[in-house]
């Protein structure tokens, strides 16, 4: 990252630990006897503070800059209090006017914690208006008003000999950012996620009370006209920039403890089952994110899809949520969608992914491969749509065309039957009313032919009507147990009266049977369709047969078939997705 990797990390860790312990033991001995003793050392002790709170936290999280921040300010609060115990008095000057500059790299921790960042614009000015105020305008100010007969009195509040202008100055501008800190540390526990808050909660709660305590402290100036704070205040404050260190220690072993073990988390992708959503479950687990979803990334359809193959939510850079992807040598692997407080720890993701990306991958080709299916299946269930809807139109044109025309021939020549006289055209007669029975005869078989292709109250009345009407012209004894009453969409009911229609034509002709029953009902999203005979049995699925064509056409629509044939009966039973 940013600040090294490897050795260079190590090092600079060791630097900054060499850099700190020689700051503060130097401080330590040269405040003996001196008149700042006791505020030096405060200043050492919160400097050892941090410089070791820093470097745990950065063995924790090594890729958060959150324990260089920490470091920075413990190296700053030591270089305040090994001038504070000099006895040089320009020395002293200079430690007095910078004592405050630690705080600055603490405001920038407390509010990049845990990701080390600053997320939003408002985070950034704050911080850059604490260095501006702490490092370019307030030493100067102490500075330029400070005075060699007032060192005695410098204690812990580094703006002792400040006149009271410039006290009420630096105190308003001191009360505006305390305030604003305060906002964005509410702001920031309220937007955390749940599982972030154990974590946040002890670093945030310290960094309120200093900026509280700090902001008394400033208010209590201004009440008092410039005059300096009194000993409530600055041992207030002293205690609350204390609180820091310890605030941030708990949070980091807090971070510690809820960070994954990368083995036992290697294990379980390696144990785990076929089940396509076994990798997000062990991963969500690991994350700590119950709602945690992956999509995969389908080259050939070049979108993301679920592990069912179907087409992953699109919708997500409008929502709350946060997008990791995950990528390969190839390409985009997957893409974790997840809550913004995942990022929070970026190193147990980076841990989380690296070992689970081979396991990804492998998810990935299947989930590519039910993508490839569901289209296949989406394909033939239009197929199926359009083969209804184009046995809807022969019907239609079967209807209003040559029946009608039928329908008319047959009229016409029974009128012209009328007009001859049986005595006088006895054979033409005779023909005409031969022709006029084959008419019938052939509307009859047209109107047989026109229900076969599609039944006409399967379109006007739904499917319960329809097989009424079937089981009505059956020969053999057939009862409707049940059968829904609201419509549905025409490729099912189509899909599920031909069923029908073929299982009674199969007892018809082959079963033997007395009596036959079909059951169709709603039964959670799909409708059920059974139909049992009291035949001979025998019945299977063949190739090129009206069952293997149903069964095909109940794959289509995403259902199945099940085909149970004994020497009691036979009983077909088909599943058909509604949606």
């Amino acid at each position: 990252m940013w600040f090294g990797r490897g050795a260079h990390r190590r090092g600079l860790r060791l630097g900054i630990t060499i850099a700190g312990i020689a700051l503060t033991s130097g401080a330590a001995v040269s405040t003996l006897g001196t008149a700042s003793a006791h505020a030096a050392v405060a200043w050492d002790l919160l400097g050892t503070a941090l410089i070791v709170v820093a470097m745990f936290g950065w063995g924790v999280m090594p890729e958060n800059r959150s324990g260089l921040l920490l470091a920075a300010s413990g190296i700053l609060a030591a270089a305040s209090g090994a001038a504070l115990g000099q006895r040089n008095a320009t020395v002293h000057l200079f430690g007095t006017a910078g004592a405050a500059t630690c705080v600055a790299p603490l405001v920038h921790a407390t509010l990049s914690y845990p990701r080390g960042r600053l997320a939003t614009r408002e985070t950034f000015a704050i911080v850059a208006s604490a260095y501006v105020f702490l490092f370019a305008l307030l030493p100067p100010l102490d500075l330029f008003v400070l005075s060699e007969n007032r060192l005695d009195s410098v204690g812990m509040n580094p703006s002792g000999a400040l006149s009271s202008w410039g006290r009420s100055a630096a105190s308003v501008v001191a009360a505006v950012l305390l305030a604003w800190v305060i906002l964005l540390l509410a702001r920031k526990w309220h937007s955390a996620a749940s599982p972030s808050r154990r974590i946040l909660k002890p670093a945030l709660a310290a960094a309120a009370f200093a900026a509280c305590a700090g902001l008394a402290a400033a208010v209590a100036v201004l009440a008092q006209r410039g005059s300096p704070p009194g000993s409530i205040e600055v041992t207030l404050l002293g205690a609350a920039l204390m609180s820091l260190p310890v605030g941030f220690l708990v949070s980091f072993i807090r971070a510690r403890i809820a960070a994954p073990n990368i083995g036992e988390f290697l294990i379980g992708v390696t144990k785990r089952s076929s089940d396509e959503n076994s990798l997000r479950d062990l991963m969500r687990r690991a994350l700590d994110d119950p709602a945690l979803e992956i999509g995969y990334w389908a080259r050939t359809t070049r979108a993301f899809v679920d592990g069912n193959g179907r087409p992953f939510p699109n919708d997500w850079p409008a929502s709350s949520r946060v997008a990791t992807l995950i990528g390969g040598s190839g390409g985009p692997v997957a893409v974790l969608l997840h809550e913004p407080a995942v990022l929070d720890d970026e190193g147990r993701v980076a841990a989380v992914a690296a070992v689970a990306r081979v396991a990804l991958e492998n998810e990935r080709l299947h989930a590519e491969v039910r993508a490839q299916l569901e289209l296949a299946r989406e394909s033939r269930a239009r197929i199926v749509e359009v083969a209804d809807s184009e046995r809807r139109r022969i019907e239609r044109d079967i209807h209003d065309g040559a029946q009608q025309r039928l329908v008319a021939l047959a009229v016409a020549m029974s009128l012209a039957e009328e007009q001859l006289d049986r005595d006088q055209h006895p054979a033409a007669r005779a023909l005409l009313e031969q022709a006029g029975r084959q008419a019938r005869t052939a509307l009859a078989e047209l109107r047989q032919l026109a229900r076969g292709i599609h039944p006409p109250l399967l379109t006007e009345a739904g499917l319960g009507p329809a097989l009424l009407s079937l089981a009505e012209r059956m020969p053999v004894a057939t009862r409707i147990l049940a059968a829904p009453a609201q419509r549905l969409s025409p490729s099912v009911e189509a899909t599920a009266y031909f069923l029908v229609a073929e299982a009674l034509s199969n007892v018809v002709k082959h079963a033997r049977a007395s009596a036959a029953s079909v059951t169709a009902r709603d039964d959670g999203g799909e409708i059920m369709v059974v139909v049992t005979d009291d035949g001979s049995g025998g019945a299977k699925v063949v190739g090129g047969g009206g069952l293997e064509r149903v069964e095909d056409r109940v794959a289509a629509l995403g259902g199945c078939l099940e085909l149970r044939s004994q020497t009691t009966g036979t009983q077909i039973t088909a599943r058909i997705p509604c949606a």
